[in-house]
C-alpha cells in the first residue's frame, strides 16, 4: 500500500488540532480557509478515516484523529530534526576566507578587475 501524504497537510492537521478553528488555523498558516478545508479532506482520504467531527459551529477530533495526533507531531519533529541536522552537515560557512601572498594581491587584484 503506497502512502501518498504531503508534510503540509500534516502540518494543517496540526495546525486545526491545536487551534480547533478553521479561521485561526488557515490565518496562521497563510492559507484560505478552502485551501485547508481540502488539505485536511485530503489527508482524511489518504488515511481512509475522519480526523475531525465537525459541526457549523466547531470542529473537534475524532477518535482517529486523537489517535493520529501524536503520531503526527513525531511525524513533523522527526522531519524538522532530520532537516537540521543534514543542513548543518553539508552546508556551507557564508564567508569564505582567502589568503594571498601580499606581492601578488595586486596582480591578482587588477587580473579580476579587467
Amino acid at each position: 500500500m503506497r502512502i501518498n501524504i504531503e508534510i503540509g497537510d500534516i502540518e494543517a492537521f496540526i495546525e486545526l488540532t491545536e487551534t480547533n478553528s478553521f479561521a485561526k488555523a488557515a490565518t496562521n498558516l497563510n492559507l484560505s480557509q478552502p485551501a485547508l478545508s481540502r488539505r485536511i479532506q485530503k489527508l482524511e482520504n489518504e488515511l481512509g478515516t475522519t480526523l475531525f467531527d465537525r459541526t457549523t459551529r466547531k470542529v473537534q477530533l475524532s477518535y482517529s484523529g486523537r489517535n493520529f495526533y501524536d503520531r503526527a507531531r513525531g511525524i513533523i519533529e522527526a522531519v524538522k530534526t532530520a532537516t537540521k541536522t543534514l543542513s548543518e552537515k553539508y552546508s556551507f560557512p557564508s564567508i569564505i576566507k582567502i589568503g594571498v601572498v601580499h606581492s601578488a594581491l595586486r596582480n591578482i587584484l587588477f587580473s579580476a578587475l579587467k
